[in-house]
């Protein structure tokens, strides 16, 4: 069996950047250092941060005047971070770029009434705080499918957890145009992950 790396292979730069973050911050700190929950979903930078003392949390109990936390590279809804603000913790927010531009139009066009609809996977960090930017007023579905499933709306902002698949989610836009008369579709699939589903089409295309 021949195995093939993947050139694009690795961390994102996101998820580089939040690790660059707490990683330098930990050289430097002396207070205890918290992530809001798993900076990656990966056991062995999990086991990395460990070993720097890095802990990672959802007890707001965990937080206090003499803790550090940091905001992973999913992000978090307002409504979290206002309650871990409370706490006085020194909050550092890693949160990607690409995730904050998503959060921004969930809360420009809920501000304008429109429903929030989100392809991704529910209970997903990123979703999950997505959807803290839809002034209640967000739905997630997982597949084409799913559409027709959803209540009566009247306005609809489609946009997509940052990691789906670009095919799936253009059928889901023109399924959402299909039954929905005022639609606005973002593509908010991340140039990363846009990049490394083309090489892995690539690659299947050059091993047949």
């Amino acid at each position: 069996m021949k195995l093939i790396v993947a050139k694009k292979a690795g961390f994102c730069m996101g998820v580089k950047r939040a690790l660059e973050m707490v990683l330098d911050r930990a050289r430097e700190e002396n207070n205890d250092i918290f992530t809001y929950g798993p900076m990656i979903h990966n056991p062995q930078v999990v086991s990395l941060l460990s070993l720097k003392k890095i802990s990672s949390s959802r007890d707001l109990d965990d937080f206090s005047e003499e803790v550090v936390c940091f905001i992973s590279a999913h992000g978090i809804s307002p409504e979290r971070r206002k309650s871990l603000k409370a706490t006085g913790a020194c909050i550092c927010d890693a949160s990607c770029p690409d995730v904050v531009k998503v959060q921004g139009i969930i809360k420009k066009y809920a501000l304008k009434g429109y429903s929030t609809v989100i392809f991704g996977d529910r209970g997903h960090t990123e979703v999950e705080g997505l959807l803290g930017f839809s002034a209640g007023n967000g739905m997630v579905i997982n597949s084409v499918a799913e559409v027709d499933e959803l209540p009566p709306l009247e306005k609809v902002c489609l946009v997509s957890q940052t990691t789906r698949n670009m095919d799936e989610f253009r059928r889901v836009a023109d399924a959402v145009r299909a039954r929905f008369q005022e639609v606005e579709v973002f593509n908010t699939i991340c140039s990363s992950t846009l990049s490394r589903q083309e090489e892995v089409i690539e690659i299947s295309e050059r091993s047949t």
